[in-house]
Formats: C-alpha cells, sequence, structure tokens
C-alpha cells in the first residue's frame, strides 16, 4: 500500500498565501508606526528606524513561506 500524501497547493492557495503573508507584514508595519508614535519605549533608546522596520519584517515575512514547506 502506497502512503497518503498531501497534495502541494493550488496557485490560487499560494496566491492567497501571499496576500496573507503582505497583509500580515503591512499589519505589523502599521503595529510599529503606532507603538513609535506613543513614544514610549521601555528599555532606554529605541533602535534607529531603518532597524525597527528591518526586525519587523524579519519577523514576518517567513509567513509567507510557510505553506510552500509544510
Amino acid at each position: 500500500m502506497t502512503p497518503w500524501r498531501r497534495p502541494p497547493p493550488t496557485p490560487a492557495q499560494l496566491r492567497r498565501d501571499v496576500y496573507l503573508g503582505l497583509l500580515v507584514v503591512a499589519g505589523a508595519l502599521l503595529n510599529l508606526l503606532l507603538v513609535n508614535s506613543v513614544g514610549v519605549f521601555g528599555f532606554g533608546r529605541p533602535p534607529r528606524w531603518p532597524e525597527q522596520v528591518a526586525w519587523t519584517v524579519a519577523v514576518a515575512l517567513p509567513l509567507l513561506w510557510r505553506q510552500r514547506s509544510a
């Protein structure tokens, strides 16, 4: 008996995952903007703006590849 294998995602499912991942990245960047607008940072001085954006994108971007590796 051959083992069951999960079928690969369809192109529509891959597009949906990309859109969802980009939406999460945009939401994370909006969250970063809102947190910075409050001006409260509990650990001393915050990192510079480009570093904050880079870390925010680096944390959220792997969701784009989640479906492809599953």
